[in-house]
């Protein structure tokens, strides 16, 4: 036995008990929940301790304003929502975060956008940590570390920094999240209309939403019949807000947003496209080399998808990866997501009886990775996020090679 595996056995076995583990999870839980409290406490306004309150919820809250006052034609008007932020950056006054989402977002945030600003921040964040527990309720039956440490796996969520900075600062990764997890429960139990419901609810961030439809309809093609119907109804609910145009007119937003916020924070980009431009620039170079990325990564998961002996749980780590990879304009809290993959291969390591040392180690190096996210990444110039995201799907589809053809007890439900 190496000394790896050794450490593991005896951290596992010995050290970290169950009843150790569950204490342990619980401190780290409350410690996040009395941290997240104390901020809110100690706020003025929008003015937190430690910068402003709530992140880039001031997009969100402003559109909200903007829909309960049914100036839709404005929605996507720069100064129009300057104006709804103001007051929302702290000391900070001419800050400004444009929303891009479609109109139907704008209209679900009308109700927070009613309260207080520090109010809708607290429970916006409620809102989103009840996704995350929510998520991984549903994982259990799914995957058994999860219905044997649902503590721990909770806490060690909230430990990985993408996914806490996405509950704190108001956005929305722990959604993403809880949708994949739906979709991976409705497959396991053969509701493929109910699966594509679930999917076509990712078209509030419409660029999330297509790699998970493609990769859906490789295989399970009875989820257009859910994700037709859903997504139809989501384009009438934007019609009498912005006519029946108003696809168009959100995709113009989109680029248009895109690109003003990739000039000014580019180096929070783990998608494809977003590194190779803070890498190398402008010019063609990024489209080549991300548009190959992108071709490389759709091209073998839609074959893994298409393949019967590839156990569900794997192929929805490799959508997660996607997720994260893929889209344009992804940044990286939405590495999140990485949970839902990072807890199918520690069920995996655990469920084949092996010394999960090795397992352990590789994901605390994860958690361990995020925290530098910030301090490094603006001084190199990328998200140090991105090569964390490759690395998890290249040991992902290692995994996959080497069970080809076998049967994965535990996370292939």
């Amino acid at each position: 036995m190496s000394r790896c595996e050794a450490v593991g056995s005896i951290g596992v076995t010995e050290f970290l008990t169950k009843e150790r583990v569950r204490l342990y999870s619980w401190a780290l839980v409350i410690a996040i929940l009395v941290a997240f409290l104390a901020t809110v406490t100690r706020s003025q306004g929008s003015s937190a301790p430690f910068g402003r309150l709530g992140g880039d919820l001031p997009a969100f809250y402003s559109a909200g304003t903007i829909a309960s006052r049914g100036d839709w034609g404005l929605l996507y008007d720069w100064s129009t929502q300057q104006e709804a932020q103001r007051g929302l950056f702290g000391e900070t006054q001419d800050a400004f975060l444009p929303f891009a989402y479609p109109p139907f977002v704008a209209a679900a945030y009308a109700p927070l956008a009613a309260l207080p600003y520090r109010l809708a921040a607290s429970v916006h964040f409620m809102i989103m940590l009840a996704a995350l527990a929510l998520a991984l309720a549903m994982m259990r039956g799914l995957l058994a570390v999860v219905e044997e440490y649902p503590t721990a796996v909770f806490a060690g969520s909230l430990a990985f920094l993408p996914m806490t900075m996405s509950i704190g600062n108001g956005q929305n990764t722990a959604f993403i999240l809880l949708l994949l997890v739906a979709i991976w429960r409705s497959l396991a139990s053969e509701q493929e209309v109910r699966a594509g419901v679930f999917a076509a609810l990712l078209l509030f961030k419409p660029q999330v939403a297509v790699p998970v439809l493609g990769l859906l309809l490789v295989r399970h093609w009875r989820a257009a019949l859910g994700a037709v119907p859903t997504a139809g109804a989501l384009y009438l609910a934007g019609l009498p807000l912005l006519g029946a145009g108003w696809p168009v007119v959100w995709f113009q937003q989109a680029i248009r947003f895109g690109f003003a916020d990739q000039a000014t924070n580019g180096v929070a980009s783990i998608d494809f496209f977003g590194f190779a431009l803070a890498v190398f620039g402008q010019g063609a170079g990024p489209w080549i080399l991300s548009g190959l990325a992108v071709a490389a990564l759709a091209g073998y998961s839609a074959r893994k998808w298409a393949a019967p002996d590839v156990p569900l749980g794997l192929l929805m780590g490799l959508m997660a990866i996607c997720v994260a990879l893929i889209p344009p304009h992804t940044q990286w809290y939405v590495a999140g997501v990485l949970v839902l993959p990072l807890a199918v291969m520690l069920d995996r390591a655990l469920s084949r009886g092996a010394a999960p040392g090795r397992t352990l180690f590789a994901i605390g190096g994860v958690l361990v990775w995020s925290l530098l996210a910030g301090p490094f990444s603006s001084r190199i110039g990328f998200s140090i996020m991105f090569p964390a995201v490759v690395l998890v799907g290249l040991w992902l589809v290692s995994i996959i090679g080497r069970d080809a053809g076998r049967e994965t007890a535990g996370s292939g439900r």
